[in-house]
């Protein structure tokens, strides 16, 4: 993982890691966005890629500083967001590697964002249903996409997102201690493989509506 972080304003940006490889990205704190995932029965958080990445000194302190300052006020996070996009101009930019939307304001805030910054690309995955609109807002440059859990119910209702489906991995102590199976039949036949690079695919920020992609679980 890259350690290269910049702070603006008390938030803390990465400026890449090893599969964003340089797309800069801002993120929570999982078990304080999460919502009713992340301690809930179907228990993500005991398997989530975002909580071991906590074992890196300097992650979790910063990411649990952005978390409370946008659960203490959203354009907190934003403003900072801007200053960063406006300096940086990246064509690429990522919602959370770690944590969610925490609230219908910091998800407006995203929207007001993608429009003010035309020129970059914005990509979130995302389990909070409840907080998207039924149709995905009509913003060119913006793409969210529907986080698939095994065991998680679909949501309903929803159009024009793209759907994010996790492999599980036979060999994980989740599939071992049978918190996951091994295999999840609502995968659709036609999902795109993610070949675990960002930086040279960034097919998560491109693809049409309706695409399914899949990833495995590390």
């Amino acid at each position: 993982m890259s350690t290269a972080t910049v702070v603006i304003d008390d938030i803390t940006f990465s400026l890449g890691n090893r599969k964003l490889g340089g797309i800069p990205s801002v993120s929570l704190l999982p078990k304080l966005t999460c919502g009713k995932f992340c301690g809930g029965p179907l228990l993500c958080r005991r398997d989530c890629y975002a909580e071991r990445m906590q074992q890196y000194t300097s992650v979790e302190p910063s990411w649990r500083r952005n978390a409370m300052n946008a659960l203490k006020d959203s354009n907190l996070v934003m403003h900072a967001v801007s200053l960063f996009l406006a300096k940086r101009k990246p064509p690429f930019f990522r919602w959370h590697v770690g944590g969610d939307i925490p609230s219908e304001g910091y998800l407006l805030g995203m929207l007001r964002l993608a429009k003010a910054f035309p020129m970059t690309k914005f990509r979130c995955f995302t389990k909070a249903y409840e907080l998207l609109p039924k149709t995905h807002p009509r913003i060119p440059n913006l793409s969210i996409g529907i986080s698939r859990w095994p065991g998680m119910p679909v949501p309903k209702g929803l159009r024009g997102y793209t759907y994010s489906w996790i492999v599980p991995n036979p060999k994980s102590s989740a599939c071992l201690a049978g918190r996951l199976s091994d295999r999840d039949y609502r995968v659709p036949r036609n999902a795109l493989n993610c070949p675990g690079s960002c930086e040279n695919c960034r097919i998560c920020w491109t693809a049409p509506a309706g695409t399914h992609m899949k990833f495995k679980q590390h």
